[in-house]
């Protein structure tokens, strides 16, 4: 792929709100164009901040978009209808995400739980020792 991991060839209106991405670089390592004609968006996180080939930073996909790693897990069988990238309890990603448009389950049916995390997993507290009794 030369051009970007998303390509907006168009120049659309196209809003990206809690997304995560994730090593989206284009083939041309010379070229920041991890998203094409970047777009309007919020509580977007991105890695890496460098090209591992030309070590040139990244465009942002979305004004304000934070470089941390995300600190995903493997993609695995979560729960829910397709396999998910779970977020640690570290994750910058965690409580990091916008209400605005974010459904009130994560892509595996679960509930959000306080603050929207960023991406399709929402992280769940360990409910077996809630209570403090052990």
């Amino acid at each position: 792929c030369f051009a970007a991991g998303i390509a907006n060839g168009n120049g659309l209106a196209i809003t990206l709100r809690n997304s995560v991405f994730v090593d989206n670089t284009a083939g041309n390592a010379w070229n920041p164009w991890t998203m094409l004609h970047p777009v309007s968006g919020s509580n977007n996180l991105q890695w890496p901040l460098l090209r591992p080939v030309s070590n040139q930073a990244e465009a942002a996909v979305t004004p304000g978009t934070v470089f941390a790693d995300a600190l995903l897990g493997a993609l695995s069988a979560n729960g829910g209808p397709t396999a998910t990238l779970p977020i640690a309890a570290a994750s910058p990603a965690r409580d990091a995400g916008s209400a605005t448009g974010a459904t009130s389950t994560d892509q595996r049916g679960l509930p959000r739980v306080g603050a929207v995390d960023i991406g399709a997993y929402e992280w769940q507290p360990d409910l077996l020792f809630a209570d403090g009794f052990e």
